[in-house]
């Protein structure tokens, strides 16, 4: 299957898509019936096409009188004039959409290109906080205004003036552009389900648009905690149903960081929920350290303010030694906690972490730092677990 990055008119020619043409467009084509065969009957006929007890063709009839038909009938119906030229069609487009009850796109702009700003950005917003229903109607989510606004233009840029939905932090876009990012690649129906690749282009891509493609995604799934919380990290997850393999997004972003030197841990399984007996997944990749979090920073960064001001704080904790004094509180913290509730008796490092509400990894070098700090003292007599106890 070729790499494509481009959705022409012609590669629209199977769906079911409607379209309307230029008012003296459709003169010139009505001067070109009546000089070649006279009548819409005699026209009909030489295409066979199907009459009405009035011997009418009635797609012909709507289509000059100003409705959107077929894009396959249009093409007939301009075949016999070889003489107005291979992209009559084309040049001539007012609006193409789908039949009936949603918005159409005006004065499109074909080809659709995807490999620029505008084209990775609403790719990237569609696989992430976006999605493309079983009807193949397309839809955004995203609690920022100032990003919803990026990624309604970042539509306008690629296909043409249209009309969207908008309910708070909801857009909905016309269905024809469902069938276009069907034609590219992407998959129909809830991404727990699906679970969507990064479509290959982008990975052919340039540096600028591949950073664009990861900003749009940390802006759209990842959390930026605070910098006192217990670790310093940028977390992005992806929920899939129930599978034995790691979903494709997350191998696919993992895979684009790392081409910018970013050393990402994971991805790992974060947990198992059950939404109507659906059992899912949360898998989830983080970014630790001063070095990569500011390759991340100035390399891809972010466009929601308050995530890029948050990322900052970080990077200047870091830079001020404030994260090494929280770490040395926290240290501290998690020693007295200790210490009040195993004086008199020894405690595994599994229990340790059930008390201070801190993940085993990290227990574990808070332990191992009391060890070489003589105030803990390992035990392997009392059972096969490792034990330990204050000194």
């Amino acid at each position: 299957m070729r790499v494509r990055s481009i959705i022409t008119l012609n590669d629209l020619g199977k769906d079911k898509i409607y379209v309307d043409i230029k008012k003296e467009a459709k003169e010139i084509l009505k001067q070109k019936i009546r000089d070649n065969f006279k009548t819409y009957k005699n026209f009909s006929k030489y295409l066979n096409l199907k009459l009405d007890r009035l011997s009418r063709n009635n797609d012909l009839l709507h289509f000059f009188g100003g409705h959107k038909v077929r894009l396959n009938f249009v093409k007939k119906i301009v075949s016999p004039f070889s003489e107005l030229g291979g992209d009559f069609i084309k040049k001539n487009l007012y609006k193409i959409g789908s039949r009936r009850g949603n918005s159409d796109i005006y004065n499109p702009k074909f080809p659709f290109e995807f490999d620029n700003k505008s084209g990775i950005r609403f790719i990237s917003a569609i696989l992430h906080d976006g999605g493309i229903s079983k009807d193949l109607e397309t839809s955004y989510r995203n609690n920022n205004k100032a990003l919803r606004r990026k990624v309604v233009q970042s539509a306008k840029d690629i296909f043409g003036e249209l009309k969207y939905y908008e309910n708070r932090s909801l857009i909905k876009f016309p269905k024809f552009i469902g069938v276009v990012l069907k034609r590219l690649g992407l998959k129909e129906g809830k991404k727990v389900f699906t679970n969507p690749k990064i479509p290959k282009f982008i990975f052919k891509s340039n540096l600028e648009n591949k950073a664009l493609f990861l900003r749009q995604a940390f802006d759209d799934e990842s959390c930026v905690p605070k910098p006192n919380r217990k670790y310093i990290t940028l977390g992005l997850h992806i929920d899939v149903t129930k599978q034995k393999r790691i979903p494709n997004l997350i191998n696919g972003l993992k895979k684009l960081l790392e081409e910018f030197g970013i050393v990402v841990t994971g991805p790992y399984l974060e947990r198992e929920y059950k939404i109507k007996n659906n059992l899912r997944q949360r898998w989830n990749i983080n970014i630790y350290g001063r070095k990569y979090l500011e390759i991340f920073y100035n390399k891809i960064g972010f466009t929601i303010k308050k995530k890029r001001d948050r990322l900052k704080k970080i990077l200047e904790a870091y830079k001020t030694g404030t994260y090494s004094l929280l770490k040395n509180q926290r240290y501290k913290e998690s020693l007295d906690i200790l210490f009040k509730n195993y004086k008199n008796k020894h405690f595994t490092i599994k229990q340790a972490t059930e008390i201070l509400n801190l993940d085993y990894h990290y227990t574990k070098q808070l332990i191992w730092k009391m060890e070489r700090e003589n105030f803990v003292i390992r035990d392997y007599i009392k059972d096969r677990n490792v034990n330990f106890y204050f000194k």
